[in-house]
């Protein structure tokens, strides 16, 4: 087998147990220093949930990045463009962005949307996406080459989340994303391998090194991605800059899909 990324070859890191009772093997890159899950067959058990029970993080995550996300925009796209959250699971971070004055939208395969009905992306997409966010994402790409181009056919400006893997792997009993409790996380890249596969597709990568990463067709300075993803800088940015909420309109049309559903007769 050969590397989805940069089709070197492929070699066994080692095994570990998926849900304590599936064998998985593990094979990383000897180019780029890529690790993916082989055969991952137990995929239809692993997202009978698509949130795990083990990922308590993403109402923290939410406001976090949305602080970060907001600093980032200002600093390389247009505010008052089209944003969408890939992977948005329950839409928490889109519903957060659009109450902050984004007009983000929601896309995810897996997950219902909750918090952000109504404002799901179109595919193809209906208008220029500015900026599309991906957190916590990669790791659960299969196919992580073609997934990645999807990503791509919205927007190249794609900033992301993903747990970085060093060229010297964690032991494969000793890092807790591997996530063998929960079976859904299948690949871990490298800081080279995404760099790599950027540049097939004409992209600069900037990272922070370890958990906040960015693709873009844009020239821009590194220590300027540097400061605007650092929470103390997002925190400030979003005093300074506010834009006007787009919570009041979004009730608004919300209450008139209702409406106009009674009216139907049918749900929404």
């Amino acid at each position: 087998m050969n590397c989805p990324l940069c089709a070197a070859p492929l070699e066994k890191l080692g095994s570990l147990k998926i849900f304590g009772k599936y064998p998985a093997d593990y094979l990383r890159c000897s180019g780029c220093g890529f690790v993916q899950v082989a055969d991952p067959h137990w995929l239809a058990e692993a997202y009978a949930s698509a949130m795990t029970n083990a990922d308590i993080g993403p109402v923290w995550r939410a406001d976090d990045l949305s602080k970060i996300t907001k600093t980032l925009i200002h600093a390389v796209a247009d505010p008052a463009g089209t944003f969408l959250d890939y992977g948005a699971g329950y839409g928490i971070f889109v519903r957060k962005m659009r109450d902050l004055g984004y007009d983000f939208r929601w896309l995810d395969k897996y997950c219902e949307n909750i918090f952000a009905k109504g404002f799901e992306a179109a595919a193809p997409p209906a208008k220029k996406i500015e900026l599309v966010t991906a957190f916590e994402v990669f790791e659960h790409f299969f196919d992580p080459a073609r997934q990645i181009a999807e990503i791509f056919e919205y927007s190249t400006e794609v900033f992301f989340t993903t747990q970085l893997i060093g060229q010297q792997p964690p032991a494969l009993n000793e890092w807790a994303y591997y996530g063998v409790e929960h079976g859904q996380h299948l690949a871990f890249y490298t800081e080279k391998s995404l760099r790599q596969f950027g540049q097939k597709y004409g992209l600069n990568f900037f990272t922070n090194g370890g958990d906040r990463h960015f693709f873009t067709r844009k020239k821009i300075n590194p220590l300027l991605f540097r400061l605007a993803i650092k929470r103390r800088a997002g925190a400030w940015f979003s005093l300074l800059h506010e834009r006007p909420s787009l919570l009041p309109g979004d009730f608004l049309a919300g209450r008139e899909r209702i409406l106009a559903a009674q009216k139907d007769n049918r749900s929404v």
